[in-house]
Parts: structure tokens; C-alpha cells; sequence
């Protein structure tokens, strides 16, 4: 939603007559307008606006391995396992010996 509508509250801790509000950003990348108009009745209004930049997080930040995509982990795992096996089978299998041809097939 590009409006968001959050009631400025009471800070705790913080010196008296303090407002805040906290929001979440969005993970696309780009400029984001913050602005805020605060106008209670028998006090002067409040009109602040700031630009905000959010750059997608540099290659060297970024998590190694993703919590969702373990299972596409774990099925290059398998398919790594089943090369593995298939070409253990393939080096190591021993031939039976050769069972005597029907006469019917002999030359």
C-alpha cells in the first residue's frame, strides 16, 4: 500500500510529549517518500517530509544459504548421491560369464 495511516504514540522512555511510530520498509529497492502531518487540536501542526533510499543489500551481506530453499539443497544432494551410486555400479559391476548360446543360435 503505498499509504500507510500509523498513529504517532507516546514514546516510553523517552522525555515527555515525545511521539513515535515505527514502520517496516519495503524489500524493493528505490526512493520512499516519509512524510508526516500531525495537526492535534489547540496545538501547532507538524508537517515533516524525508527521502528515504533503500539499495539492495551488497553480494558480501547477503545469507549463504536460504532457509527456503533447502529442499532444492537437498535435491541436488540427491542427485549428486545417485551420480555417485550409479557410477560406483557401473565401475565395480562384474560381468556373469557367458551362458552357452541355444543351438539354434549357434553359427
Amino acid at each position: 500500500d503505498p499509504l500507510l495511516r500509523i498513529p504517532l504514540l507516546p514514546s516510553p522512555g523517552a522525555p515527555n510529549g515525545t511521539l513515535s511510530a515505527t514502520i517496516v520498509l519495503p524489500d524493493q529497492p528505490g526512493m520512499y517518500k516519509l512524510s508526516v502531518s500531525h495537526a492535534p487540536r489547540g496545538f501547532s501542526a507538524l508537517a515533516l517530509s524525508e527521502e528515504i533510499v533503500v539499495q539492495p543489500l551488497p553480494y558480501g551481506l547477503r545469507p549463504r544459504f536460504l532457509l527456503s530453499a533447502y529442499p532444492y539443497y537437498a535435491s541436488a544432494a540427491g542427485m549428486v548421491g545417485a551420480a555417485v551410486l550409479l557410477s560406483l555400479l557401473l565401475l565395480f559391476h562384474q560381468h556373469a560369464p557367458d551362458a552357452p548360446k541355444p543351438a539354434h543360435l549357434k553359427e
